[in-house]
């Protein structure tokens, strides 16, 4: 018996010194987790130049002594858009750093030097990394862009304005809109009335008597670039959908559909909104049935609204755009 237990034994340990040293071992190696952290190959991007609008993309690579978790963060030198990618790796390439030309938060990139910046989070190091990496063109966005204000005012707009204090509507260029260059500025002080202006976008403007959209408001989203003034924080804003369901070239509040989409404007500077068509809500009692059909969309207007007590108000606006499948990824 002992014979027996003797040559098991054996047989063990020699299938044991036979297999390969990681076989059957679980995690990560000791080393990638415990090692001292040291810098292989420095940060480096796939090209100098990347042109997002015909579908190029840029990496960054890197490879380090130890997983980690790391920060790239690149930024735009003239529009101050930022993109922030994190991961937990001991090597950065196209699978973990891959930049498509969208931005984490607002402006968009445009035509700029981008500085790109590698930090750890760790207390190990302090260490910083750096390159550039310039956009030639940037990210074009599919969808149906009702206005960006580039192009100045549209003779087939209509607009309303209170005759309140400080009263401030128009299409502003002063260097601080989200996308390009111009945006629409709303702001006044209106004692009597939650409405202090309005601008109405009609399909007339594309030569059409309804907008060219989807007829399923499932997958269809509206998206717009929305300002917070954090030194008056008591703008609202009310987004409506006028629909022209018998296809007249108008619509009618008596027995057609309107809806709309109301925001609190409750945040500091630029945010990017966005709505699915079909979650927006009736305003007028479903006077066309209620079914959304955003292929018979005739108008949008937006209504600036502020409580008649809080004084001056203001926000902005800018890149109202329909986009099909999901949200923008601006």
């Amino acid at each position: 018996m002992k014979k027996i237990i003797y040559i098991t034994l054996c047989i063990s340990v020699i299938f044991s010194s036979c297999r390969k040293p990681d076989e059957f071992t679980e995690g990560p190696d000791l080393y990638d987790v415990y090692g001292d952290f040291e810098i292989y190959t420095p940060l480096e991007g796939s090209q100098i130049n990347v042109d997002f609008a015909s579908g190029e993309t840029i990496y960054f690579n890197c490879e380090l002594s130890k997983v980690v978790n790391w920060q790239l963060k690149i930024t735009g030198s003239n529009s101050g858009a930022e993109k922030i990618i994190t991961g937990t790796s001991k090597t950065l390439d196209e699978e973990v750093a891959l930049w498509d030309g969208t931005t984490t938060s607002l402006p968009i990139f445009r035509v700029e030097n981008c500085t790109v910046e590698l930090s750890f989070l760790t207390n190990e190091t302090d260490t910083i990394l750096s390159t550039s990496v310039f956009v030639t063109s940037p990210k074009q966005n599919e969808g149906f862009v009702i206005t960006d204000f580039e192009d100045g005012w549209n003779s087939n707009w209509s607009t309303f304005v209170q005759s309140g204090k400080s009263m401030d509507f128009g299409i502003k260029l002063d260097g601080t809109a989200p996308q390009l260059a111009r945006y629409y500025n709303m702001a006044g002080a209106v004692d009597w009335d939650w409405l202090t202006g309005m601008i109405d976008f009609n399909a007339s403007a594309f030569g059409e008597t309804t907008m060219p959209l989807t007829n399923n408001g499932d997958n269809l989203f509206f998206n717009a670039f929305v300002y917070g003034d954090p030194l008056y924080p008591n703008s609202r804003i009310l987004f409506r959908f006028d629909e022209d369901e018998n296809i007249d070239g108008s619509y009618d509040i008596t027995n057609e559909d309107s809806f709309g989409y109301e925001l609190i404007i409750d945040w500091a500077g630029w945010r990017h909104i966005s709505v699915k068509y079909s979650d927006i809500l009736s305003t007028n009692n479903s006077s066309g049935g209620g079914v959304h059909n955003p292929d018979k969309l005739n108008r949008v207007s937006v209504l600036h609204l502020a409580d008649p007590n809080s004084g001056y108000a203001h926000s902005a606006i800018d890149y109202l755009i329909f986009t099909e499948n999901e949200p923008l990824r601006p």
